[in-house]
């Protein structure tokens, strides 16, 4: 019997790796997904177990689990780096190429900045900057004015980034960036990120707050299956893991918080 298991996980172990090849090969352009896809699978490969009446159902749903991770990527449309611009070379007088290398809706040959995105009504160039930020002089005691000058919702009396706009939770200023340690060569790495008192390096969601208890990451709900953990963004991946809903973010939000349209995760 334990001849049968050990041939029977060897097996297991040639099809998620056969898995991953194929995934890799289909998908060299997305790295974010084939990073995913690897770390989704050695998660739940973690989870099979040694019984062989169950190792094909645990496969199946592994299986199942990468197909949803396909679809929730294509989903959110996590946007890939811009490849570099090359736009037509035009002739004297030629109107169109049929190209438009910085995709503004306008050919190469009538656009005056091919390279930047901008609208038809300044002949396909980025609009001017706005006027320079002038905010309210605002004496000592001074609640309100009644002027804000970033545009952000918050009197510029009451902001602390009178020309950064920014929500009123943070006095007017923007978020910060969420840049967690770039190499975990040595752990801890002497950085939080999201400052929930967690080493990025031992934080299993470095951009989301969390609790020490939980790896850093939100407390999640308690859960029976993975549908029991839908939360209806496309952007994460929604598992149920011991109980516990974990919800794990495919791209981040252009802020580097939260699961959203933004950069591909790293």
């Amino acid at each position: 019997m334990a001849t049968r298991v050990k041939v029977v996980l060897g097996l297991a172990v040639l099809f998620a790796a056969a898995l991953v090849a194929a995934k890799v090969a289909a998908d060299r352009a997305r790295p974010l997904g084939t990073r995913a896809r690897v770390r989704l699978l050695e998660k739940h490969f973690a989870e099979v177990a040694t019984d062989s009446g169950t190792l094909e159902a645990r496969l199946q749903a592994m299986a199942a689990r990468v197909a949803a991770l396909e679809a929730r990527l294509d989903e959110c449309a996590c946007p890939l780096p811009r490849p570099a611009c090359s736009p037509c070379t035009c002739a004297a007088g030629e109107t169109a190429c049929g190209q438009d290398a910085d995709g503004d809706g306008i050919d190469d040959c009538t656009d005056q900045c091919p390279c930047e995105p901008g609208p038809p009504e300044n002949a396909g160039c980025p609009p001017p900057p706005p006027p320079p930020c002038s905010p309210c002089v605002c004496p000592d005691g001074t609640a309100t004015c009644g002027q804000d000058a970033d545009g952000d919702g918050t009197d510029d009396c009451a902001d602390r980034c009178p020309c950064e706009p920014g929500p009123p939770e943070n006095a007017g200023c923007p978020r910060p960036i969420c840049q967690p340690c770039s190499s975990c060569q040595v752990t801890p790495c002497g950085h939080d990120a999201d400052g929930d008192g967690v080493d990025d390096c031992e934080d299993a969601c470095p951009c989301r707050p969390g609790v020490a208890d939980n790896k850093g990451c939100p407390t999640g709900t308690p859960c029976q299956t993975d549908d029991d953990c839908q939360d209806g963004n496309p952007c994460s991946l929604d598992v149920c893991r011991d109980g516990i809903c974990d919800h794990e973010c495919l791209c981040l939000a252009a802020d580097g918080f939260d699961c959203g349209p933004g950069p591909l995760r790293q």
